[in-house]
């Protein structure tokens, strides 16, 4: 903003004229050859009113506090007097919601198979009196004494109801023998064949009594192989009694033993049972559960399962992917055993036998589930695959044979599940992660980029270096004040860049040793400037406190010139700031509940106080103030300006020398003249006088005259404004310090000799 100051010579022209008539002068009363002369007058007349700038104050001030940029930003202490250029911005140090980690689970490929392939084994045959004994029934009614005997072998073809052959694994046949004969038997032999061939043992019954039933178990052999046709062989004996009944047949009813399982089976099946039990690792490099309470909590968690095959000819009815360590949320907002996550296909959704199409290429499903907790003790997450075949005895006609055998499986393939938490408990694992939402931990980040950085505008020093310039800003102190519910450490690093109101870019450093600096052993990388990675010396560090459960901290990062090198970056009046960053999470490797949306929020304050040093040269002030010299005669007319001296007057309360200059412009602002003559030369202004503290104790008064060249007489005229070039200068270049009634006060007197030409 501009300070404007007018001073308008009114009717000077005239006024000049009645000096010449009332008060002449002869300067040349005779002139050969000329019947004119000269009169002259001496005139002082104001060039430029007074003119105070305080310090601060309204729009005639060096800093005018009433501009928004710099309203209520100044602070007075009320002893001293002492200023203070305060002020608060927002300051984005970044996203710390990348402190939670993304869990990824290992990729799993699950194979299931049956428990055991158990084919349907019934039938019911008998072997009658007559065949086994070799008398006719009809001779040996009830009551009737028969004699003792042996048969001989007798062989029963037997059907095995659903069983067409069978290679086996373990067990054998149960043969229930129920003796209607009659009689009682005193022994029984049973031997099994199949293929014309004897498998496995021979079953012995003793004392088998009429109307009573006694298991005849053969036992087979693994790779036993059971084929059509098949036959039971008997053998019975008895002795001398009397018929207890009228004569009829032994009831063979077939069934397989608890035990039996085949390697491969052509048969009908009842339901059989698929059973796997897996586990996956979570990723330990992010988070550790590190007993069986911790736990992850996530939104959205998907489970994709592909190249689903199944080898197995009978559909899967029902499928289900249990997992007993993931709790979905129940209706009363909480998480119970009870609500394990179970992924279930059935219906529509079966998994079909290996002869549909559906398994040529394998299918592929996913299942989407919403507010899950995870629990992972030791970062391992259990589950089991269960399932149920379709029952093929249900269905008629041929198709309810199926052939399975051994090494067939229902295949799949889980791939790796990727969750984002939102709430976790247990231990962060120490790591590196970029300040940004998304994005990766292992990204780089450029200060140049501003995908990445996190942009700051400091409004107060940009308006502040529009009026000073070449000051170094002395016992500056910024604050970084923060919120924060994090419940662990944090240790962040950053690089902060500064920009002046001329694009100059700067970095804000720590000093050597100090407790922002990073150490050369620390290893942090990928924080760079326009692409070349910064040295750990062009960092900060500092470390954030937790915050306990569900409550928030606030922490507080002083740097000051002990501890930065503060004084140097605002001097250089950063209008722009500029933060990239990572973090260490949890470097002390504590245990803690974290919770979604994790909150960081940073208030940067900005004190400044007005001590100063001028150590890199002149600091600058500029004002730009309206005069108008038009009615100064020009040396072409009969009444020009002979001589002139103008009288630069001062009162000074500022502890600091001022080098000062004016330029004179026309109307479209080109140069008229300047003053001191040649822009070199600048008029002194002395400070006031100085305490020890530095601040002034008077004003100091003086004037400087300057007299004019003819070259500059004879433009004067055509001056319209008046620039002002102020350089402060603090003496011998020592710091002082400046209160809010400080001031510097000028004011220009001109002297001007007018010469009149009467003919």
């Amino acid at each position: 903003m501009e300070l404007l100051a007018r001073f308008n010579i009114v009717n000077l022209s005239l006024l000049l004229l009645a000096g010449c008539i009332l008060i002449p002068v002869l300067s040349s009363c005779e002139r050969p050859n000329s019947p004119s002369f000269e009169t002259e007058q001496v005139f002082t007349i104001p060039v430029l009113n007074s003119q105070r700038y305080p310090l601060l104050g309204g729009s005639q001030a060096i800093i005018d506090t009433t501009l928004s940029d710099f309203e209520n930003r100044f602070e007075v202490d009320d002893q001293t007097g002492l200023i203070a250029l305060g002020f608060e911005e927002d300051f984005p140090v970044g996203s710390f919601g990348n402190v939670l980690p993304e869990l990824e689970t290992s990729p799993i490929e699950t194979s299931s198979s049956l428990t055991r392939i158990v084919p349907v084994v019934k039938g019911e045959e008998e072997a009658g009196f007559e065949q086994l004994t070799g008398l006719p029934a009809e001779s040996f009614p009830a009551g009737t004494q028969i004699s003792g005997g042996t048969s001989g072998n007798v062989s029963i073809e037997l059907g095995l109801g659903g069983l067409q052959s069978a290679i086996i694994l373990e067990g054998g046949i149960v043969f229930e023998l129920e003796n209607r004969l009659g009689l009682h038997v005193d022994e029984l032999r049973a031997r099994f064949f199949s293929g014309g061939q004897p498998l496995g043992n021979e079953a012995v019954i003793t004392s088998l009594q009429h109307g009573e039933s006694e298991d005849a178990i053969i036992l087979l052999n693994e790779n036993d192989v059971l084929q059509a046709p098949t036959s039971l062989r008997l053998t019975i004996s008895w002795g001398n009694q009397f018929m207890q009944e009228d004569p009829e047949s032994i009831l063979i009813r077939t069934s397989g033993t608890d035990d039996l399982a085949v390697i491969e089976a052509t048969a009908s099946f009842g339901p059989l049972q698929v059973l796997e039990f897996q586990e996956t690792e979570v990723d330990v490099d992010k988070f550790t559960f590190q007993d069986e309470q911790d736990f992850v909590d996530v939104n959205r968690a998907v489970f994709n399962f592909s190249s689903v095959v199944n080898q197995l000819d009978v559909d899967i009815d029902t499928l289900v992917i249990s997992f007993p360590g993931i709790f979905q949320r129940s209706g009363d907002n909480s998480f119970h055993p009870a609500d394990t996550l179970k992924i279930v296909r059935s219906g529509e959704n079966r998994i079909r036998r290996s002869s549909h199409p559906s398994n040529i290429g394998g299918q592929s499903f996913e299942v989407e589930y919403e507010n899950l907790r995870i629990f992972a003790p030791n970062n391992i997450v259990k589950f089991t695959v269960s399932g149920v075949t379709e029952n093929t005895e249900a269905i008629e006609g041929p198709d309810r044979f199926r052939t399975i055998q051994t090494g067939e499986n229902v295949e799949a393939v889980l791939d790796p599940v990727r969750v984002r938490t939102n709430r976790v408990r247990g231990m962060l694992t120490p790591r590196f992660f970029v300040l940004g939402d998304d994005v990766e931990d292992d990204a780089d980040v450029d200060l140049k980029d501003d995908e990445f950085n996190q942009r700051s505008d400091f409004d107060a020093l940009e308006f502040l270096s529009s009026r000073l310039g070449n000051l170094e800003l002395l016992d500056t102190e910024m604050e970084l004040t923060y919120e924060s519910n994090i419940g662990v450490e944090n240790r962040v690093y950053v690089a902060v860049l500064g920009r002046d109101a001329s694009g100059n870019e700067f970095l804000l450093k720590p000093l050597p040793g100090s407790p922002y600096a990073v150490s050369p052993q620390d290893s942090i990388s990928g924080i760079l400037y326009d692409g070349v990675e910064l040295q750990n010396s062009e960092l900060i560090t500092f470390q954030t406190e937790p915050a306990q459960a569900q409550k928030t901290t606030t922490g507080v990062v002083t740097f000051t010139n002990d501890n930065m090198q503060l004084s140097d970056f605002i001097s250089r009046f950063p209008v722009e700031t500029f933060l990239v960053g990572k973090a260490l999470a949890n470097p002390l490797q504590r245990s803690a509940i974290l919770e979604q949306p994790l909150n960081f929020d940073a208030m940067m304050r900005v004190k400044v106080p007005f001590s100063l040093a001028t150590t890199d040269g002149p600091a600058e002030f500029t004002d730009s103030l309206e005069v108008s010299l038009s009615g100064l005669p020009d040396r072409r007319d009969d009444l020009y300006i002979a001589e002139a001296v103008i009288t630069v007057g001062y009162a000074n309360r500022l502890p600091l020398d001022i080098d000062m200059s004016f330029r004179f412009l026309d109307a479209a602002d080109d140069f008229v003249t300047d003053l001191p003559a040649t822009s070199s030369e600048r008029i002194r202004v002395l400070s006031a006088p100085v305490d020890a503290a530095g601040f002034s104790t008077d004003v100091r008064r003086e004037s400087v005259e300057i007299s004019l060249t003819e070259e500059q007489l004879d433009r004067l005229n055509q001056s319209e404004r008046l620039v002002l070039n102020a350089e402060i200068v603090t003496r011998d270049f020592m710091p002082v310090s400046l209160r809010a009634r400080d001031f510097v006060e000028v004011d220009l007197r001109g002297r001007f000799v007018i010469r009149s030409i009467i003919e």
